[in-house]
């Protein structure tokens, strides 16, 4: 679920220009690669501008997460419940060649439909939010300053409703740092983090390679690692303070096939409006969170025009929870494990 998912897929491609290219090359290309298979940090927090833009001349870097769970119960109440996830997000530059924008637009639009026997779980959550971002160098010799600012609203289908909207901000400085590598430092704040979300932060982040094998970025809130274990075999491991974390291992099958095993943890938070809050009693500065666990697999195919993924697997943890945040939750629903079938988009256009 992130630095490195920004490599462009026709690096695993056989191209005219390297018809002779042997395997060693093909596997450092693929493990430049290797970040495609985890989603992005989210690119409404100072992620969008600590991930650096692969060189190759293009537009915008979009994913797309989609899950489709099957029924499962309530625990204790007997609900049924099925729920459709999708996690949407990106950001895009105005100058195409520009590996290094001075101006760029992110965005997130997370949602999900729930049809539920309970009427708060049942309807819809969204999570939606826009931000722009710039850098100003020449002020302090040797850094680049980094300003982010943005909106959103984190709602349970009541747009109107004021609680749910919510500011995003950053403000921070980075510089070149050792051979290959980059130190990020600032303050950011998210008015819908799940720890926190009304005070500022400290964001701080150091990015570098150990040859062709390893890459990492170390930090707060984003921390990641992927490593290519052997020729065809790479681990992917991201994490977003708090909460948050995912984990992929990939089987290179061909150059256009992969296979994946994947573990992920996600926890939102969503402002309720004022007829659902009233029917479970939450006071106006609570909000409802929506929590789960997942563990799958699956195919991916990788071309220089198309990056794709299917499989499924078992969830688990599926919980609907109620507080302010992520320190003291009481849990209003859990539902029975069950089954879930996932498709990945991802694009850089």
């Amino acid at each position: 679920m992130c630095e490195d998912s920004y490599a462009k897929p026709e690096a695993r491609m056989k191209r005219p220009g390297l018809p002779g290219a042997g395997r060693g090359l093909r596997a450092a290309l693929c493990a430049v690669a290797a970040g495609l298979c985890a989603p992005l940090f989210s690119q409404t927090t100072s992620a969008i501008f600590t991930v650096p833009w692969t060189p190759e001349p293009h537009w915008a870097d979009t994913f797309d997460d989609l899950l489709f769970f099957g029924d499962a119960d309530t625990r204790g109440a007997g609900e049924k419940t099925n729920m459709f996830y999708w996690d949407s997000r990106g950001r895009v530059k105005f100058l195409r060649g520009d590996p290094d924008p001075v101006f760029v637009l992110g965005y997130k639009v997370l949602t999900y439909d729930s049809r539920s026997d309970n009427r708060l779980v049942g309807g819809q959550f969204n999570d939606i939010a826009l931000a722009g971002a710039t850098r100003v160098d020449g002020l302090v010799e040797g850094w680049r300053i980094d300003i982010m600012g943005g909106a959103g609203t984190a709602n349970d289908g009541y747009f109107r409703n004021r609680q749910a909207w919510y500011p995003t901000a950053a403000l921070g400085g980075s510089r070149p740092a050792g051979a290959a590598g980059r130190f990020c430092a600032g303050i950011e704040f998210d008015g819908n983090r799940v720890l926190w979300p009304d005070v500022p932060l400290p964001y701080l982040s150091y990015r570098d390679s150990l040859g062709e094998r390893v890459r990492y970025a170390v930090g707060i809130p984003e921390t990641s690692l992927a490593v290519r274990l052997c020729e065809r075999t790479t681990l992917d491991l991201k994490y977003c303070f708090p909460v948050k974390c995912d984990a992929t291992v990939e089987y290179e099958a061909a150059e256009w096939l992969r296979l994946y095993a994947q573990y992920g943890r996600t926890l939102e938070g969503f402002a309720m409006g004022a007829p659902n809050r009233d029917r479970i009693g939450l006071r106006r500065n609570q909000r409802f969170f929506h929590e789960f666990d997942r563990a799958g697999g699956g195919l991916r195919i990788a071309t220089a025009w198309f990056d794709a993924s299917i499989g499924g697997g078992w969830a688990f943890n599926h919980r609907f929870l109620t507080g302010w945040d992520c320190r003291g939750l009481d849990k209003y629903r859990g539902l029975e494990g069950g089954w879930y079938v996932a498709l990945r988009m991802q694009g850089t256009f």
